[in-house]
């Protein structure tokens, strides 16, 4: 009878450990990365790299559709645009794919402090 009682705490205090270490490891998980991808960046807007000539002309050509708002220059061929239309990140990396002018894009991503 002592046996099966031991036994039976044993059981517990082994499921109680496996409940806890998977508990921290889904909090860890979650504080780690706690926004979604598109969460992650600010809608509409994208900075792309451009090779050469002129920035104006090359964005609003490329990305008329989405109704360009602004063009910052950044320096050193970088610029951040804003599109009144978001078509998404993957729509606007593939026209710059496309492009012999654009060297590179990507989202404007959020930055936190941590």
């Amino acid at each position: 009878m002592r046996y099966l009682d031991l036994l039976r705490l044993a059981t517990g205090i082994v499921v109680l450990v496996v409940m806890s270490v998977t508990s921290c490891a889904e909090t860890a998980q979650t504080e780690s990365n706690p926004l979604s991808e598109s969460d992650n960046r600010v809608p509409g807007e994208y900075i792309l790299v451009l090779e050469q000539g002129d920035a104006d002309e090359i964005v609003r050509r490329l990305y008329s559709d989405y109704t360009v708002q602004s063009i910052k220059d950044l320096g050193r061929r970088r610029f951040l645009i804003k599109l009144e239309h978001d078509p998404g990140p993957d729509i606007v990396t593939k026209k710059a794919t496309e492009s012999n002018d654009i060297k590179w894009a990507q989202p404007n991503y959020k930055y936190r402090y941590q």
